[in-house]
């Protein structure tokens, strides 16, 4: 992902950056991700099925406002991608609670996750119907609009900043399909 915006420049900044992938009859495998050639801290675990593989992935970068981001894929080609980057501005904050999930076939998906004081929680779920985008619910805002060309949703629930305690957020489609999803909270 080329010259991908990390938000504005600030000193202690933490990028949160969550990935998913699709590679067509094989097993994709994220071995690592790296910012400007630089390697970003896995959170938490990977997670991965028969095509696809999801992963949270955090790195400290004060300057600038773009980034060239890097996932590696353990050599195989990755037919789909998506990529969201969150700015953390609180150099104090780090990872509350962490999930994740696999399945060759279901209708949704959920994660029940512990939302710190001032904290907030992210997701990220890829799946393979390239015509059938997700519908969410748990989520205070969806970040960005569904896509079904990548096969992949991100969101962000910035209304839980004020509210500590357990959240389900959950992504649901109308088929059964394989897909593999990933959830991560953060906070002081």
């Amino acid at each position: 992902f080329t010259a991908k915006a990390i938000g504005t420049a600030a000193a202690g900044r933490k990028l949160l950056i969550l990935i998913a992938g699709h590679a067509a009859g094989s097993s994709p495998g994220l071995s690592g991700l790296t910012v400007d050639g630089n390697a970003a801290t896995l959170v938490g675990s990977t997670f991965l099925s028969t095509a696809y593989a999801v992963g949270v992935f955090v790195y400290s970068l004060d300057t600038g406002t773009t980034a060239n981001i890097v996932a590696s894929w353990n050599g195989v080609s990755i037919a789909r991608a998506a990529c969201a980057v969150f700015a953390i501005y609180d150099s104090g904050a780090s990872e509350a609670d962490s999930d994740g999930s696999v399945s060759g076939g279901a209708t949704s998906v959920s994660h029940t996750v512990t939302v710190p004081a001032g904290g907030a929680g992210f997701m990220i779920e890829i799946h393979d119907a390239v015509s059938e985008a997700s519908t969410w619910s748990g989520t205070d805002t969806v970040e960005g609009t569904p896509s079904t060309s990548v096969e992949a949703t991100v969101f962000v629930s910035t209304g839980t900043n004020n509210v500590a305690g357990s959240k389900t957020l959950t992504a649901t489609w109308g088929t059964s399909r394989a897909f593999a999803a990933a959830a991560v909270t953060w906070g002081p």
